[in-house]
């Protein structure tokens, strides 16, 4: 939590350090932009299937989820207003690493697991000349997969040679809300600058991600007129 709350200061101080710069202001109408930057999961401590188990169910060994990941994200949006506007996006985060407290045993496979998601969000903002703050609010479609030895729940014993095989790749989809905040700078009447942290749900391994990102985007308005391609 007092992490969360020194990221959410971090916004907002940098935001406020952007309005010594000259001012503008980006008019509503279509944009597109691109955003990075760290993320850090939720993940706690996991069973991974062990080689040459022989027993269902299979013995495992813990291993622990590495929290630091990466993220990236493009989206597109339509401002309507100076206070509102709609998003969307896709970003994908880096596979999990896993560290394994016992490395005397080998597991049955690698250790990997996955996050990526579609979202579509409702953008409000408050603009005061070239500088905005804002905050976010919608839903996730998360697709997430985990290697067959983070499941040893779904191995099984191979009929012809009695050997307890690896267990299944799992892939799953989910809905979930999602949420953020942050504050931009208009560089020019099409180009703005934005400092966003959001977070959402990345599944049953990582559950909630915290994604603290830099973006760019570009505004299709007319320098001139300030009208949707005008």
């Amino acid at each position: 939590m007092q992490k969360r709350k020194c990221i959410i200061r971090s916004v907002f101080v940098a935001g406020f350090s952007l309005l010594a710069m000259n001012a503008y202001a980006v008019l509503p109408g279509f944009y597109i932009g691109a955003q990075l930057g760290p993320a850090t999961n939720a993940g706690k401590e996991e069973q991974a299937q062990v080689m040459g188990a022989t027993t269902l169910p299979p013995e495992t060994t813990p291993v622990t989820v590495r929290t630091q990941q990466f993220g990236s994200s493009i989206f597109m949006g339509y401002k309507m207003n100076n206070w509102a506007a709609v998003e969307g996006g896709f970003t994908y985060f880096s596979n999990l690493r896993f560290k394994q407290k016992d490395t005397s045993v080998q597991t049955c496979g690698s250790l990997s697991a996955g996050t990526k998601n579609a979202d579509i969000v409702g953008k409000f903002s408050y603009t005061l000349s070239s500088f905005e703050v804002f905050t976010k609010v919608g839903a996730a479609f998360t697709y997430y997969s985990s290697t067959g030895s983070l499941n040893p729940g779904t191995a099984t014993m191979n009929p012809t040679t009695g050997q307890i095989e690896c267990g299944k790749t799992q892939n799953n989809t989910k809905w979930s809300p999602t949420y953020g905040i942050g504050a931009s700078y208009d560089l020019s009447q099409n180009v703005a600058v934005d400092l966003t942290y959001s977070v959402v749900n990345g599944g049953n391994i990582t559950g909630n991600i915290d994604f603290l990102s830099l973006g760019l985007s570009y505004h299709f308005v007319n320098t001139y007129c300030g009208q949707f391609l005008c």
